[in-house]
């Protein structure tokens, strides 16, 4: 009696074995028909790839409703260029687990990937290793609810400026890329890209992947036209960033390039812009960086709870977006360009309760806010911060355009360094802005006023400063800080209001033996007994330390 041999996928409801339709993984024949065939015959079930290697040499295009299963020993791979290796366009409910995909020669062509999800929903992507991907790792265009997690890219073979190793493109919207390792020598590891008017990501979620290394930027939430994105990068690892692409204009660890709306939250981020060179593109850990014309109309972003540690350029940079960035934590140590958290033309920004440190010998700033835009920058609040050690202003505060100025808050910072040239505030350009609660503890000069108009200085303490406890220098107006504030008055000499229009109280129960006064300034008896003065005025100011009169007994 003659036997007929059963295959597996003959079973009623059992997966297409990719085998029993003519593929043979081998690692040499072609199986591009023979795969295309079962996924195709596979459609409402699953397609399994048993160990082997499976050549192609044209896409193989994937129905709606199908699960393909690989073994772990299975690899799907090409020499072909300009090519995806799985692709489905307008397609549903795609589960690809298992395996690996693989390019292993170069290409230059943009727009694919080993898995092209372009227009689908409520597809998965899960567990796949890709190695040599030309352009990117798994590539969804336009699509929605769509996951990428668990997979391995890594060994980048593609030369197109934009290589990365999983993309989110156009009007794709609430997908998620979550705990993959993205490994890819490319240019950007998570790439997120509104490319032209009218196309903006929206809602999408990066979280708990592993990004390392990269020539350009970590993740990047990047949009041409600027829009707001929404979108959610949480719990990433992002280190090694080098910053070759671009001319060296390149290098940070997360990228959001005028995109609002986003929050950028609990990542670690460190070492970036390792090979950075040119600042154009503001280098930093995270950096924030919007069109100028247009950053303002955009949601804010919100920057929250990051551990940044970054040995070149900055931790934190902020350029002309609205922002609040909260409860970070920032090592920075970069004698050269570094600044813990930087601001330029950033209004209606939120800098609060970060703690910024660096090295005693590092001489750059803590927190730093520059106005270059000729409208000047408004609605900034720096409070709650705790910014310590440095060997330069740990807040500072300055314009690089003739008139323009800075207005806001500044309370309730804890500033300390022994740092010799250290400066706890340094400020300058200030228009309409509140100084208040701060504690100034740095080791050369506690609190500096320069330039500065329309300032109100309350309930600060300065007590250390080798130099100079209080210091007021250049051309200011309507400058007041009141007896609330502790300059240490045991020593006036470290007391130097320099500024004319800058008018100072302060408590002590004579007039001061020393420092450098203004008409108006004014000491307040610290010791009030019947008969002894209510306080002194300061009626001529040179020679220091000026000519005192009382304001009569009490």
């Amino acid at each position: 009696m003659a036997l007929t041999k059963v295959s597996y996928s003959m079973i009623q409801g059992a997966p297409i074995n990719v085998l029993d339709l003519g593929a043979l993984g081998n690692g040499v024949a072609n199986d591009t028909v023979a795969i295309q065939a079962a996924v195709t015959a596979a459609e409402g079930g699953v397609c399994f790839f048993p160990e082997g290697t499976y050549l192609i040499t044209a896409t193989i295009s994937l129905p709606s409703n199908i699960e393909i299963q690989l073994d772990p020993q299975a690899i799907v791979q090409s020499a072909t260029t300009s090519i995806s290796l799985f692709s489905a366009i307008s397609k549903t409910n795609i589960k690809i687990f298992g395996g690996k995909f693989k390019y292993t020669i170069a290409g230059a062509t943009g727009l694919i990937g080993g898995i092209d999800l372009n227009t689908c929903t409520q597809c998965m992507v899960d567990g796949i290793e890709f190695e040599g991907m030309q352009y990117s790792g798994v590539f969804l265009n336009e699509s929605e609810y769509c996951t990428v997690a668990n997979c391995y890219v890594h060994a980048t073979l593609g030369t197109h400026a934009d290589t990365h190793d999983i993309g989110v493109y156009n009007n794709a919207r609430y997908n998620t890329v979550s705990y993959n390792r993205c490994f890819g020598t490319g240019s950007v590891g998570v790439f997120v890209q509104g490319p032209s008017i009218n196309k903006t990501p929206y809602r999408n979620k990066i979280i708990g992947n592993l990004v390392n290394p990269k020539t350009a930027y970590g993740i990047m939430l990047y949009q041409v036209t600027p829009g707001n994105q929404q979108s959610i990068v949480q719990e990433n690892h992002v280190y090694g960033i080098l910053g070759s692409a671009l001319s060296g204009a390149s290098g940070n660890g997360i990228y959001v390039q005028s995109a609002g709306g986003c929050i950028v939250t609990e990542n670690v981020v460190e070492d970036c812009c390792q090979s950075t060179t040119l600042a154009t593109n503001n280098p930093a850990g995270i950096s924030l960086s919007f069109d100028i014309a247009l950053g303002q109309a955009l949601e804010p972003v919100v920057v929250s709870n990051n551990k940044v540690s970054t040995n070149k350029y900055s931790g934190i940079a902020v350029s002309t977006a609205r922002a609040t960035v909260t409860g970070n934590v920032v090592h920075y140590s970069d004698s050269t360009n570094g600044q813990g958290i930087f601001g330029i033309d950033c209004a209606n920004t939120a800098i609060t309760g970060n703690v910024v440190s660096a090295p005693t010998n590092v001489a750059r700033a803590g927190i730093v806010l520059n106005v270059q835009s000729a409208s000047g920058m408004s609605n900034v609040s720096v409070t709650g911060n705790i910014v310590q050690g440095g060997n330069d202003a740990q807040i500072y505060t300055y314009k690089s355009a003739s008139g323009t100025t800075i207005a806001g808050t500044f309370s309730g910072n804890t500033l300390t360094s022994t740092g010799a040239l250290s400066v706890s505030m340094n400020l300058n350009n200030l228009n309409r802005a509140t100084v208040s609660n701060n504690i100034c503890g740095a080791g050369y000069i506690g609190l500096y006023v320069q330039d500065c108009s329309n300032v109100r200085g309350a309930r600060n303490v300065s007590r250390s400063g080798t130099l100079y406890r209080f210091l007021s220098g250049g051309t200011c107006s309507n400058v007041y800080f009141d007896d609330s504030n502790d300059f240490d008055t045991s020593d006036t000499a470290k007391i130097i209001n320099g500024a004319a229009n800058v008018n100072l109280e302060q408590r002590l129960n004579s007039t001061p033996p020393g420092g450098t006064w203004q008409v108006g300034d004014r000491i307040a008896q610290s010791v009030p007994v019947v008969g002894s003065p209510k306080g002194w005025r300061c009626t001529v100011a040179a020679p220091p330390p000026g000519t005192w009169v009382s304001e009569g007994n009490l």
